[in-house]
């Protein structure tokens, strides 16, 4: 899973250079790799928590960044909203809060038009297409998801029709 991470580390997010900061952490070897156990949204805040108060008191010249890696509790991206729902959200703001937040965040490339340091600009272009890349992975994971419904609506309207 690590491994796996790594390499899709390396090659989209510093590979693209979606992050003009990733690079030289990963160079120096302070990426911190954690693979969450939690299979529910309840025990990953607990886990979360844990590596933020961690990463909170670690020498950052031996730890600058954590990637928390969670193979079991959203195994779909939709999942992360069903969770948003289940915690009291409505379910429009469940379903849309990633969509309107990503297109909301990416308009910050805006700001990169009034700053001199190349690196700000950087920094606001790789927020601003991360943000797009969130929004776009909230769609498509919604989309996945009603696709999933319907084959399994038309199977099991298959299977009626074929018992009768």
């Amino acid at each position: 899973m690590i491994a796996a991470t790594e390499h899709w580390f390396t090659r989209a997010v510093i590979g693209l250079n979606l992050c003009p900061f990733a690079k030289n952490v990963h160079v120096k070897g302070q990426i911190r790799y954690v693979v969450s156990k939690a299979a529910n949204v309840g025990d990953l805040i607990v886990e979360l928590t844990d590596e933020l108060r961690l990463l909170e008191s670690s020498d950052p010249q031996q730890t600058n960044t954590t990637l928390f890696i969670t193979p079991h509790a959203f195994e779909d991206f939709s999942d992360y909203n069903d969770a948003l729902f289940k915690r009291g959200w409505s379910l429009t703001a469940a379903r849309k809060t990633c969509m309107v937040g990503g297109m909301l965040m990416s308009s910050v490339i805006t700001l990169s038009a009034f700053v001199s340091n190349i690196y700000l600009m950087l920094a606001f272009f790789g927020i601003a297409y991360a943000s797009l890349a969130f929004a776009a992975a909230s769609i498509c994971g919604r989309c996945r998801a009603t696709s999933r419904r319907y084959r399994i609506t038309l199977r099991r309207s298959a299977a009626s029709r074929i018992s009768r």
